[in-house]
């Protein structure tokens, strides 16, 4: 038996009816939880506050189609430029700038974002001591640094940067409680990016002209002194030219000396550039961009050195044969290729030197400038140097001149120095002016964000069907749930896979009387409630009346076949009906004109006195225990024709000794004699072992358990227990069947409900 209570549900076939059934059991808990869900969605919905987006759309251009640089730095590539625009738009600088921005605006005290504008909550009518409303300030230009690092990490929550299908184009999206505030953040994000941009192209060129417009106000200064050096000395000697050889070896001086200061200017110009941009490196980046260069020199040393001396060798060759000689023309074209394999070499190990350094574009470029640069610069340095030997070689051939003459060469080759390093200058400033002016960010604002008033979040409607499906579900699975964990008998399956015979089934006497709206809506009276067991009495066209007379025909066509009319009636435990259904079942044979007598030998507990209003004294205890010894005294008569009742007096102290005293078989014996049908209505077999003693009187033994409030386990033992007493189990009644909630047991109790209600 207990293989069968362990396999229970697993032999079980669940039907769509059963699954309904089920549903409709627990249709209240469904209902709750799923309008609880669906309530609890609403208030959020409502609570919530919404959220709005507006969207900036971007082109980034990519860096390699912008202006070349003014002294052709280098080529600067990236593939992933992309990717680290994006980064750059999502780093901490331009959300700090978009900040100070927005604090130097006119719209810095109506903004949600500093808290600086009040929200119409819908709980702000709800007084302040229940719900605390937030606080809303004035601010200046100014926060301090815990509310400005504050407001960046909010306006950096509510950015959201992506690369739109893979293309070149960047969606800034910004969400905010305002679709107008929500606007106006993603354009400042924008501008600032877009600006900051700008400044980093442009960033170098000005600092550039900067120092050239120092550097001319010096040469200037410098070109006057040596023009007037010159002409004071040329009105005091009255010297003003020299003779063919020696203005022939000044003139190439002058040449070799204007390249020389040339050379060591542009030299300057890319020191100052070098300092310009190493100011804005790490000290971890410097130091890479130092290795990285000192590698690259290392091994275009001898390519420099080579194209230093063939710069050399064409020096010589154009003072001794002319520019026009055909072996000028050859060393040019030597220098050409020697300049072009400088070029390359210097390209190729430049992009090589830091290939994943940073993920930041711009910080990327930067160390690719200072390394490209720093590599023209030790270019120009190594000429410069071979010019400075050919300065020393002629300026020595010049000390065999005449005292003043050497003074007059001097002066007009200071004066020619100046001139050629002014003009120089002009010319690079005049370049740094162009290429900055030529500098325009590669940021294109293709569309500026307007406000969008559809709401994000929450979306009301779909959170609210979402919230009334997710509790729809859940109402099923806890009705589920609550279905597995129940192991109360519920069908008459659970009665008929233990062997059991099912004698009746009896529906819900209160559900009876709720359709039929009786006498019991307006009754308050005790007495009337009890009353309502008597269903066969006061309604006997019902169908609980019904269920009691298919209960009273299975057992006549029971005892037809076996002596014996008492009949004993129990349940596993207490509250399952079992004094029900013995009045009632009494009463169905009383109608069929037999005498029966109700014998209340629950006398622990008893009950029947009150449902018929009759006195429990004088009783059967007051018989066995010798007081009084007139059985008919103890019968009670009831209102209903055939019926007696024999209560059970005062509560003894020890009932299982009463029943199974000598007296209580005399007391059996003899109303066996003068009734036709005897009826006992013994205590719960679990609780006490009164019924089974009882059992040795009886010839028909009745098992009611009651629907959905007795539990399996309970039912097993009590089965168990009837069989090791050897009872006359005739079968089981199920009482108490809800049509709603019981599968199987419904179909009887609405067919029967159909008939009469048809006929009436």
């Amino acid at each position: 038996m207990n293989n069968n209570i362990n396999s229970d549900f697993n032999q079980k076939e669940i039907s769509l009816e059963e699954i309904v059934f089920s549903l409709k059991k627990h249709i209240k808990i469904i209902l709750f939880i799923t309008f609880f869900c669906f309530f609890c969605t609403l208030i959020y919905v409502i609570i919530q506050k919404p959220r709005f987006e507006s969207t900036s759309l971007i082109l980034i251009e990519d860096p390699s189609a912008s202006a070349m640089d003014i002294f052709d730095a280098g080529v600067k590539t990236n593939k992933n430029y992309i990717e680290n625009e994006k980064e750059i738009l999502k780093s901490r600088t331009i959300y700090e700038k978009s900040i100070r921005t927005l604090l130097e605006s006119d719209v810095k005290n109506n903004l949600f974002l500093f808290g600086t504008r009040e929200y119409n909550h819908p709980f702000n009518f709800i007084p302040s001591f229940l719900y605390k409303k937030p606080d809303y300030r004035y601010i200046d230009n100014t926060l301090n640094e815990t509310e400005f690092l504050s407001a960046v990490k909010k306006l950096k929550d509510k950015t959201t940067i992506v690369n739109k299908n893979k293309t070149d184009i960047i969606k800034v999206t910004v969400n905010s409680i305002d679709p107008d505030e929500s606007a106006l953040l993603a354009n400042t994000i924008v501008n600032v990016y877009q600006g900051t941009d700008l400044e980093w192209s442009t960033g170098e060129m000005t600092s550039l002209k900067s120092f050239l417009d120092s550097q001319i106000t010096i040469k200037e200064n410098e070109l006057n002194i040596s023009a007037q050096e010159l002409k004071k000395f040329q009105e005091e000697e009255k010297i003003f030219s020299i003779d063919d050889n020696s203005s022939l070896l000044l003139t190439s001086l002058l040449n070799i000396e204007s390249e020389y200061y040339k050379y060591k200017a542009e030299g300057n110009i890319l020191k100052e550039r070098i300092s310009y941009i190493e100011d804005q490196l790490t000290s971890e980046e410097k130091k890479m961009v130092n290795n990285v260069t000192n590698t690259i020199n290392n091994r275009l040393f001898a390519l420099k050195n080579e194209l230093a001396l063939k710069e050399t060798e064409l020096i010589s060759a154009i003072s001794q044969q002319g520019e026009d000689h055909q072996i000028v023309k050859n060393i040019e074209r030597k220098l050409e290729s020697l300049k072009e394999r400088l070029k390359l070499e210097t390209r190729k190990l430049v992009s090589q030197g830091i290939a994943v350094a940073d993920p930041i574009n711009y910080r990327q470029s930067l160390m690719d400038s200072v390394i490209s640069i720093s590599a023209i610069y030790a270019t120009i340095e190594a000429k410069s140097s071979e010019y400075e030997k050919l300065v020393n070689q002629y300026e020595s051939q010049l000390v065999v001149l005449p005292e003043k003459l050497l003074e007059f060469s001097r002066l007009k080759r200071n004066l020619n120095i100046d001139t050629e390093t002014y003009s120089l200058m002009r010319s690079k400033i005049e370049e740094a002016k162009i290429n900055e002016a030529s500098k325009i960010s590669k940021v294109r604002v293709i569309d500026k964000a307007n406000p969008d008033y559809e709401r994000v979040t929450p979306k009301r409607k779909l959170s609210l069907l979402i919230g009334l499906i997710f509790g729809g579900i859940l109402g099923v699975v806890a009705a589920f749930i609550i279905e597995i964990l129940d192991g109360t008998i519920k069908s008459i399956e659970d009665i008929e896979k233990r062997g059991l015979t099912i004698l009746a089934l009896i529906p819900s006497i209160g559900l009876h009387d709720k359709k039929r709206k009786n006498k019991l809506k307006n009754s308050i009276d005790n007495a009337k409630k009890i009353q309502r067991r008597l269903i066969t009495y006061e309604d006997p066209k019902s169908p609980v009346s019904e269920s009691y007379r298919t209960l009273r025909t299975g057992l006549l066509y029971a005892n037809s076949k076996k002596a014996g009319n008492v009949i004993l009636v129990s349940s596993p435990g207490p509250g399952e009906g079992k004094t029900t259904t013995i009045v009632n079942l009494a009463i169905t044979y009383a109608n069929l004109g037999k005498k029966c007598v109700i014998i209340d030998t629950d006398l622990r507990k008893p009950v029947a006195h009150t449902i018929f209003d009759v006195k429990r004294e004088p009783g059967i205890t007051r018989f066995i225990s010798g007081v009084d010894d007139k059985i008919d005294d103890l019968i009670h008569k009831t209102e209903i024709e055939n019926l007696s009742l024999i209560t059970c007096g005062v509560v003894p102290p020890n009932p299982s000794e009463v029943l199974a005293s000598e007296r209580m078989k005399n007391l059996v014996n003899h109303l066996k004699k003068k009734f036709d049908v005897i009826f006992f209505d013994a205590p719960p077999l679990l609780a006490v072992t009164d019924a089974f003693i009882s059992l040795s009187y009886t010839d028909q033994f009745i098992l009611v358990v009651r629907s959905s409030h007795t539990q399996k386990g309970g039912l097993d033992r009590a089965i168990e227990l009837l069989n090791q007493s050897n009872a006359p189990l005739s079968g089981v009644v199920i009482n108490d069947i809800d049509s709603s909630n019981s599968y199987g047991g419904g179909y009887y109790y609405n067919y029967y409900q159909y008939y009469y209600g048809s006929e009436k």
